[in-house]
């Protein structure tokens, strides 16, 4: 299947495979500049099974750059970042990345930017950070229970001081009697 530029609604050629398999999950695997990440968020989707065709994708970036004022890419350096994303690329009658997609094509896909991967010394330091974070709050809570719980046998004890007053205890008989 697939969706020819038509002139009329300015969409690139995507096309989408017939048997579509899933892939490993994506992350980002080098540097990606920040103004390529924009232009993604805004006009490109990781689609299973989609293709964009290299240099509609190139030329898609030039246009948006010019008119946010970023700067220009080449067809290289292009690749370059949508490889670092996590697309392949396929030769087939022409230069294609695989699984992408023009966002106005899938507009019930929402912005899947993929997360960066992270070394394990980060990802290590990253988790130790949320420990750290998780067990202050938890100390926070107990000493707050403790202190819920002191007040209560505070409260237990003068109501039983005022029972005891104004209650005295009756003598206990055993048994009883006829």
């Amino acid at each position: 299947m697939s969706c020819e530029d038509n002139g009329e609604s300015g969409d690139v050629c995507v096309t989408i495979a017939p048997r579509a398999r899933v892939r490993r999950r994506r992350c980002i695997i080098g540097h990606v500049p920040q103004h390529f990440e924009e232009f993604y968020r805004a006009n490109l989707r990781f689609v299973v099974g989609a293709r964009m065709k290299r240099l509609q994708v190139a030329q898609l970036y030039a246009s948006w750059a010019a008119e946010n004022e970023r700067p220009s890419m080449n067809l290289r350096q292009v690749k370059r970042a949508i490889v670092n994303i996590g697309h392949g690329a396929i030769e087939s009658n022409g230069m294609y990345y695989l699984d992408l997609g023009l966002a106005k094509s899938f507009p019930d896909v929402p912005d899947n930017y993929p997360t960066p991967r992270l070394p394990a010394e980060a990802r290590v330091a990253h988790i130790s950070d949320r420990l750290d974070a998780l067990i202050t709050e938890l100390s926070a809570l107990r000493a707050d229970v403790v202190a819920k719980i002191e007040n209560k046998i505070t409260e237990l004890s003068s109501i039983r001081a005022h029972v005891t007053k104004t209650c005295p205890a009756q003598p206990q008989t055993e048994g009883r009697r006829r």
